[in-house]
């Protein structure tokens, strides 16, 4: 097994170095290095492994096992490959020794031939562990890119065409063929109790008879039905894909780029209980790269997490949970950004549609091109929201993060044990003066100041908007406040801290009143924003956008945490 690894100058690649683990989960950005770490290992092992069977120090480029581009030179990170010493890319491979102390290792440095098309390898290390890792017979390395698909039908081809295949990504288009030869070698049995212990009551069966049939029938059986292998749901077929390789190529380290996509989440988990077989029962490593939160999740306690960052190894020891938290909220890319300097306020927002909240910021003195807004998108995700704050908070210490909640119609009392938790973090929470953002722009001073109305007129035409919705807003209202209720109290009272004074459940109509119309801070903003979209013409002779600038969205409890 691998222990450490260097991969230095291919492709987004600076350098890689890291041990590894029996299993190793590559976590970062787009253009982040990840999918380069995995073809520059595959790709450098595989030009070896031809290396050794041409009995030279160069190969062409079209003896390649694997080759990712049309053009092996442009490989190379920040500056192709050259016959000139410096010009390089490489490859080190460690592994705990069998014989001694010393830890075995291979090094495998590649550049450009002296003659057109040809690449020139070196390796060094002359031990059991380099003859396992570049034999030509029992290929070390298999790669897989993201989710592979598989044909509508295969004939039959040579082991040769299959070996070929895993070397350079397309072993998914021979599924079928692999699947034969399984069968043929009488290793078809093993294969489906691996199957079964994941997709339990599920088998493959392979009637092809080559001397009888062009195409290779796979069958796969389950609950008394039996379907046409091309008729399987993408889940099991990536699983049935990984097991297959491993069973009939016998890698000893799998290589799996996003694995995981377009995998519903429950067939993601399945994947990852396929890895954990096939490491115990197969003898087998895993790297692989992957965006899904659900991949982190099942992983977690089995597996090494690898930060990766601008073609560099960022870190290696974080926990799962870090990922969750970034994927969950969609910041893994923006999180990168944050740690490089370029924002200097950050602030977390239960909205989605975050426009409203865009405006608002930069009428109260945000820059925003320094400014970054990321939804949390509900309060069910706020526990995330702060784990994210308090990572930014001890990662880029001198950028300012503030959280958002909408104020929902909540009381006084009810806002003060939302905020508690929040002064425990020591985190800023803004919660709005009304309902939510979009309630700033219905105020009767916005609206008039960008109509070039008085206050009274579009008083006056919002009454009429309120009094015609009155059931809806009462009924969006009263919604609003259940969910206080589940939130918020226990059995009627506010949870509040042991010794303070006890608050129960107050009456609805104390609250909201019975007047009709009823108080426009009744209303929910994002409701009422849109019924004054639908109706301006009967206010004013155009139709005019009330996502515009005012003097009204100057905020004081917004600025007041914007200056600390």
């Amino acid at each position: 097994m691998i222990t450490h690894i260097k991969l230095e100058k291919f492709k987004r690649v600076i350098e890689f170095e890291t041990d590894l683990d029996d299993i190793n989960v590559l976590v970062g950005t787009n253009n982040s290095g990840k999918s380069s770490v995995l073809q520059g290992i595959q790709f450098t092992i595989m030009a070896e492994v031809a290396r050794r069977v041409s009995g030279g120090t160069t190969v062409p480029q079209d003896r390649l096992l694997y080759l990712p581009s049309s053009d092996f030179a442009v490989l190379r990170h920040d500056s192709p490959y050259t016959n000139y010493s410096g010009a390089t890319s490489s490859l080190t491979l460690m592994s705990d020794s069998e014989t001694n102390d010393t830890p075995d290792l291979v090094q495998i440095t590649l550049s450009k031939g002296r003659n057109f098309g040809n690449i020139s390898i070196n390796t060094s290390g002359n031990n059991k562990f380099r003859q396992q890792v570049t034999s030509n017979k029992d290929l070390y390395s298999a790669y897989t890119p993201g989710l592979a698909g598989i044909p509508l039908s295969e004939k039959l081809v040579s082991p040769a065409v299959l070996r070929n295949a895993a070397a350079n990504g397309d072993a998914n288009l021979y599924l079928r063929n692999i699947l034969y030869y399984i069968k043929e070698e009488g290793r078809l049995t093993n294969l489906n109790k691996l199957i079964r212990t994941v997709f339990p009551n599920y088998s493959l069966s392979v009637p092809y008879d080559p001397d009888t049939e062009i195409n290779i029938s796979v069958n796969v059986s389950t609950g008394g039905k039996t379907l046409p292998l091309e008729l399987c749901g993408t889940g099991l077929l990536q699983v049935i894909q990984i097991m297959a390789y491993s069973v009939y190529f016998k890698p000893k380290l799998m290589l799996l780029d996003e694995p995981d996509e377009h995998l519903h989440p429950s067939n993601q988990v399945l994947l990852c209980d396929a890895i954990r077989l096939l490491v115990h029962e197969m003898n087998l490593q895993v790297i692989l790269s992957t965006h899904s939160r659900h991949m982190i999740s099942a992983l977690d306690g089995d597996a090494r997490f690898i930060w990766m960052k601008s073609g560099t190894v960022c870190t290696d020891d974080q926990s799962s949970n870090f990922y969750n938290v970034l994927l969950d909220l969609g910041a893994l890319d923006s999180y990168d950004a944050i740690l490089q300097g370029i924002y200097t306020t950050v602030v977390l927002t239960e909205d989605s549609d975050t426009k409203y909240l865009k405006k608002i910021l930069e009428v109260n003195g945000c820059v925003m091109a320094q400014t970054l807004v990321i939804p949390y998108n509900s309060c069910s995700h706020l526990d995330s929201a702060i784990q994210l704050a308090n990572f930014i908070k001890s990662s880029a210490r001198t950028c300012k993060v503030i959280i958002h909640r909408d104020r929902d119609f909540m009381t006084d009392e009810e806002i003060s044990v939302v905020k508690q938790r929040f002064e425990s973090e020591h985190l800023p929470l803004w919660i709005t003066d009304e309902c939510d953002i979009e309630a700033y722009f219905t105020t009767a001073e916005h609206v008039a100041e960008i109509t070039g109305k008085t206050t009274e007129e579009v008083t006056e035409w919002q009454n009429g908007i309120i009094q015609a919705n009155h059931v809806e807003i009462q009924h969006k209202f009263e919604s609003k406040r259940n969910d206080i209720r589940t939130s918020l109290y226990r059995d009627g009272k506010l949870k509040k801290k042991a010794g303070e004074d006890e608050v129960r459940w107050p009456d609805f109509i104390q609250l909201f009143g019975t007047a009709c119309p009823t108080s426009r801070k009744n209303v929910v903003g994002k409701f009422l924003l849109r019924k004054c979209n639908q109706n301006m013409r009967s206010l004013t002779d155009q139709q005019i956008n009330l996502l515009t600038s005012s003097r009204a969205l100057q905020i004081e409890s917004l600025a007041s945490i914007l200056s600390d």
